[in-house]
């Protein structure tokens, strides 16, 4: 097994507590392989043997590792005096590709050395997963910046990084939609905000705000999945409330790592 010291951080911020004893993707990718390698040489059996054996004794049933990577990218616009960039080797649409090809070569490797069964499915665009999940699902991407020209439908969900582009999107699209939903989120705090009747729509403006006010966190706050999956499904709630013709919660804000939950704005 190779013995290069694999470090990585605690945040992607190079300020923030400098480099900690860890591992990366690619040195765990490595690991598996070598382990197997390793426990090979040293017992002589393969692990799938001895495995096999067991499970026929037990009567267990064997199932195949299925694995998904969805790669999620942000690629930033350079802004005249403030940092623009997060940290990072994704920084373009070119950079993502190589990123995927990378990702897809190691999971074959991984597949080849492992002994046990994987089944890697390629690294998933959001429009794929989507149609995965749902074959009759029909979805057009636009893969440029918005605007407000830009042909939109009735219902809007914004997931954006920027408070500035919020502004930007609502003032646009406010007289256009019967249902808006802004899903905000730093590490374990979220907030669910919609607007679909007129109280809402009078609440939404007042949480938007300058951009030198918004809290700046580490770039790895942005991507604390299990978070983003938890606002993704309370967006989706206030949804179908609104097309229940049922009472929507227009402020909602969840800390996970206290356990709060606040609920706000009126109804």
């Amino acid at each position: 097994m190779d013995k290069e010291d694999y470090r990585i951080r605690r945040t992607c911020c190079p300020s923030c507590n400098g480099p900690q004893p860890g591992i990366t993707r690619r040195g765990f990718l490595q690991g598996v392989g070598g382990m197997t390698v390793l426990g090979t040489a040293l017992t002589g059996v393969k692990w799938s043997s001895l495995a096999l054996a067991e499970e026929k004794a037990k009567g267990w049933q064997r199932h195949t590792l299925v694995v998904k990577p969805i790669l999620v990218y942000d690629t930033p616009q350079r802004k005249h005096q403030t940092s623009w960039r997060s940290w990072g080797g994704i920084q373009t649409e070119e950079d993502a590709k190589q990123e995927v090809v990378r990702i897809e070569k190691e999971l074959k490797g991984l597949e080849a050395k492992a002994d046990f069964p994987i089944e890697s499915c390629g690294t998933l665009a959001t429009a794929e997963l989507c149609q995965n999940i749902y074959h009759h699902l029909e979805v057009h991407e636009i893969k440029e910046r918005f605007r407000r020209s830009m042909k939109i439908g009735n219902v809007v969900f914004c997931a954006v990084d920027q408070i500035e582009t919020r502004r930007l999107i609502w003032d646009a699209v406010k007289d256009k939609v019967n249902f808006f939903c802004d899903g905000r989120m730093s590490a374990e705090v979220l907030r669910i905000l919609a607007a679909c009747d007129s109280s809402s729509r009078k609440h939404y403006p007042s949480t938007l705000f300058g951009s030198g006010e918004a809290f700046v966190g580490p770039c790895t706050a942005k991507t604390t999945i299990y978070c983003a999956n938890i606002a993704a499904g309370l967006m989706l709630a206030q949804f179908t409330r609104y097309l229940r013709q049922l009472p929507i919660d227009c402020d909602i804000q969840l800390n996970l790592l206290a356990s709060e939950l606040t609920v706000g704005g009126g109804r």
